[in-house]
């Protein structure tokens, strides 16, 4: 097996990895989420629903930076890896792009349980703050706190609700394209400083291998 090969099982079976910790990270908010509103449901002070945030907000950004790593994989395997014949990193995104429905294309179903639980935190807070015109400076400190909160949580779904495999894939290509303009001036660095009988003796070389390749061709073929 060579290196090429090795390097892309090796990527693959990342992309699983990191997939497996997302489905992770969302299992154990659900886990949460259903543990601590039984907890907190029947809680009057509101600090409680405001930590329901504390929990999200990690776990929303351990969620994304696996998603963000899974399509810098499957760009750089994109770039690197695919030919002609397989191309299927390519075809993934042009059928992505063709066939998901609309409503995906706004919201990906993997922001959907942080924004829900987002939410439900925000609803439960509502719901057990006593809005009158007493309200201590602890409670305005709390209510200040939530909506923070709240919106930093928003702020990341919008900025990263559409993270995508082709978002990374030019900047890979450039990458790509640096290398072999680096490559490229290395080889011209060698030619420049090679001696100038090693290039004729190599010439010629050149030259006798491409007369040998045209007269084989023009041989008669036999009978």
């Amino acid at each position: 097996m060579n290196k090429e090969k090795e390097e892309y099982i090796s990527l693959r079976q990342e992309i699983v990895e990191l997939c497996s910790a997302a489905d992770r990270i969302i299992n154990i908010l659900y886990l949460f989420l259903a543990t601590y509103l039984c907890f907190v449901f029947n809680k009057e002070d509101t600090i409680y629903a405001l930590s329901i945030h504390i929990v999200i907000l990690p776990l929303y950004l351990l969620a994304i930076d696996r998603r963000i790593a899974t399509c810098k994989i499957s760009a750089y395997i994109s770039v690197f890896h695919e030919n002609e014949k397989n191309k299927w990193e390519t075809r993934l995104i042009n059928y992505k792009n063709l066939n998901a429905p609309s409503i995906f294309k706004f919201f990906s179903a993997k922001h959907f349980p942080f924004v829900f639980a987002n939410c439900i935190g925000l609803i439960l807070f509502i719901c057990n703050t006593r809005w009158n015109a007493n309200a201590t400076c602890y409670d305005i400190v709390k209510i200040v706190v939530e909506l923070l909160l709240f919106l930093l949580i928003m702020y990341i779904f919008v900025k990263h609700r559409k993270i995508q495999v082709e978002d990374y894939v030019k900047e890979w290509k450039n990458i790509k394209q640096q290398e072999i303009n680096a490559n490229q001036e290395q080889y011209e660095k060698f030619i420049k400083e090679m001696p100038q009988k090693i290039k004729e003796e190599l010439f010629k070389e050149i030259i006798a291998q491409a007369q040998n390749e045209k007269q084989r061709t023009q041989r008669p073929p036999f009978d």
